[in-house]
């Protein structure tokens, strides 16, 4: 059940990014966008603790800065491996970074 509300939280995430850069994001239709927002929620379930752990050392050296890279890497990988769905530019990935976070976190929250 968690996993899935974080799937829609990334699906809505997405989208709004989709309508706040529409020159910069491409979606195909709401089936690519719903698998990117699985692939996202898979990525953020398996890899993302790992990496988090790993760039520990950094990220305290940068003061957390290195930690919203990591999240920025693993939308930047989920939207690569979705099939249907483009962002072109940093500040789209770092804008949806910032949107998954803010959006899983009020999840986080309800429960």
């Amino acid at each position: 059940m968690r996993f899935l509300l974080r799937c829609v939280a990334c699906f809505l995430a997405l989208w709004v990014t989709s309508f706040l850069f529409p020159g910069n994001v491409a979606i195909d239709n709401y089936a690519s966008l719903a698998g990117a927002a699985v692939v996202l929620g898979l990525i953020n379930s398996t890899l993302r603790p790992v990496l988090k752990i790993l760039t520990l050392p950094v990220s305290c050296l940068t003061m957390g800065i290195s930690s919203f890279l990591v999240n920025v890497l693993m939308v930047w990988l989920a939207v690569r491996i979705a099939p249907g769905v483009s962002f072109a530019g940093f500040w789209t990935y770092a804008v949806a970074t910032i949107l998954v976070s803010v959006s899983t976190s009020l999840i986080r929250e309800k429960r």
